[in-house]
């Protein structure tokens, strides 16, 4: 991956035999022991800790894992591999988190194109996540970083995929190479709408607007609709720690969705594919 020094923008260069990265200007970052390097600079926190922490990283862990959400993994595997170039593409997933979307992307692409080249790296502002990621997918880079400071090189990238995650589109421009693509996913209207129900008085349907794309093209939308069935309560429990509504919601209601055995429940995401507006 291009990185580049958070302090100085110059090009950092690994060092493997001392294990960090380093630029012309002698900024050194060590490379963890989990793989990951930390290019987020003190002024970019706005907390000492910032993004999810260790329990929201488990949970959103434990609940991916289980596969309710393998539809929209599948599905983004499938547009990366087709807007892709066939050698050495730079592919990077801004607010990556734990990781589960990109190894997926990553395993799912390599099944399907054996003989393309790509390097595959993730950021998030969450040291917690990035460290988990990194653990368990040796062969990417990640990075704990902001999205709206992305440590990275202009015009590096062939792809970048923002999944549920705040990402501003001149930093996205700015990596992204000429007609390079951007993938997002946002939520469509019904989506976790049962969950949304037991939460709100009146659960309302998601706006499907997509915001933070200006200097792209949008070329293609696909709508993914699926249903699933929670039934386990540790897997409810994991879903109601990685979803807002239930941090926004009263004790009072937290106390009932806690007691919850079972849900079914409809998911429902909007895939944009949108180009770079050549210069």
């Amino acid at each position: 991956m291009r990185w580049i020094c958070p302090h100085c923008q110059h090009t950092l260069q690994l060092n493997a035999e001392h294990k960090n990265y380093r630029c012309e200007n002698n900024h050194c970052f060590d490379i963890a022991k989990e793989g990951y390097i930390n290019l987020m600079s003190a002024n970019q926190k706005k907390s000492q800790n910032p993004g999810d922490n260790k329990a929201m990283v488990q949970a959103r862990k434990q609940f991916l894992a289980a596969g309710f959400y393998q539809n929209l993994a599948d599905k983004l595997a499938e547009i990366t591999a087709q807007y892709s170039p066939d050698t050495n593409a730079q592919i990077l997933e801004v607010g990556s988190g734990e990781g589960y979307y990109l190894r997926e992307i990553n395993r799912l692409f390599n099944a399907k194109n054996p003989k393309h080249t790509a390097v595959f790296s993730g950021l998030d502002i969450s040291k917690d996540a990035v460290k988990t990621a990194a653990k368990m997918s040796p062969l990417q880079f990640y990075s704990v970083a902001s999205s709206f400071h992305m440590p990275v090189m202009d015009n590096s990238l062939d792809i970048v995929i923002r999944n549920f995650a705040p990402a501003p589109s001149a930093e996205i421009s700015r990596v992204l190479k000429d007609n390079g693509k951007f993938i997002v996913v946002t939520p469509g209207p019904k989506h976790l709408y049962q969950l949304r129900q037991l939460i709100y008085r009146q659960a309302t349907e998601h706006e499907n607007v997509l915001t933070g794309i200006e200097d792209f093209q949008l070329i293609e939308q696909v709508h993914l609709q699926n249903t699933i069935n929670i039934d386990k309560p540790e897997q409810l429990n994991a879903l109601l720690q990685m979803t807002p509504y239930y941090w926004q919601t009263s004790k009072e209601n937290q106390e009932k969705l806690n007691q919850l055995q079972q849900l079914e429940c409809q998911t429902d995401f909007v895939i944009s594919i949108l180009q770079k507006t050549a210069v």
